[in-house]
């Protein structure tokens, strides 16, 4: 992972860890309302049965996705930390 490196001639610190916390923010907000979407069988009780399976693999893929971003935010956050304390 390809980490900023703080400089005089770049963004601030501030302003770096300020848009990876609101990528975090963000991602934990759609992370809920994954959650709160999930699929429920009685939405595909009408469809072949594989479908129900298939969509609930197609939405845990998602979630999955999104897990990965805020990973991925919350350590370019905490390496731009670390850089701001040496």
């Amino acid at each position: 992972m390809q980490r900023p490196q703080i400089n005089n001639n770049g963004s601030s610190a501030e302003e770096l860890i300020g848009n990876y916390r609101e990528i975090n923010r963000r991602a934990v907000d759609l992370i809920e309302a994954l959650y709160n979407a999930y699929p429920h069988g009685r939405d595909y009780q009408t469809l072949d049965n594989d479908k129900y399976v298939i969509a609930r693999e197609e939405h845990n893929y998602q979630v999955e996705q999104v897990v990965r971003i805020r990973e991925w935010s919350k350590e370019m956050h905490r390496s731009l930390y670390k850089q701001m304390k040496e």
